[in-house]
C-alpha cells in the first residue's frame, strides 16, 4: 500500500510547500494579511478534516488505509489544488486583486494541510473512536 500512498503523500507535501511559497510571494509586504490568511487557512483545514472524518464515526471496523486514501486520493480536492497552482503559474495572477490572491492562498493551504492532517491522523482517529483496522 505504500507504493500508492507514498507518492500521494509526497504530492500533498509538495502542494503544501508550494502553497506556503505562493502565499509568501503573493502577499509579500503584507505581514498582517499573511498572518490572517494562515489563521483562516488553519481554521478551514480543521473544518475540512472534521467534515472528512465525520463520515467514519460510528463504524466498528475499517480498512486500515481507507481514511488516508480518502484524504490523499480525493479527486475534487486534488483537482482544485492543481487548477489553482496552474492558474498561479500560467496566468498574471500576481498583478490581480489582493483579496483574490489571499483567497487562493487560503484555499490551497487549507486543503493541503487538511489532507496531510487526515493522512497522518487517521490512526489516532481510529484509536480514539475504537475502530478496529482490517487488513
Amino acid at each position: 500500500m505504500g507504493l500508492l500512498l507514498g507518492p500521494l503523500v509526497l504530492f500533498w507535501v509538495g502542494i503544501a510547500a508550494f502553497s506556503l511559497r505562493m502565499g509568501w510571494v503573493m502577499l509579500e509586504g503584507r505581514a498582517d494579511l499573511m498572518a490572517l490568511s494562515l489563521a483562516l487557512g488553519s481554521l478551514l483545514a480543521f473544518a475540512y478534516l472534521g467534515l472528512g472524518l465525520s463520515r467514519f464515526r460510528g463504524l466498528a471496523s475499517l480498512w486500515a488505509f481507507e481514511i488516508p486514501l480518502f484524504f490523499a486520493a480525493g479527486k475534487l480536492v486534488s483537482g482544485a489544488c492543481i487548477l489553482i497552482v496552474l492558474a498561479y503559474l500560467f496566468t498574471p495572477l500576481a498583478s490581480g486583486p489582493l483579496v483574490l490572491k489571499a483567497f487562493l492562498f487560503v484555499l490551497v493551504f487549507a486543503l493541503s494541510a487538511g489532507t496531510l492532517a487526515g493522512v497522518f491522523g487517521a490512526n489516532a482517529f481510529m484509536q480514539h473512536y475504537r475502530i478496529t483496522p482490517t487488513y
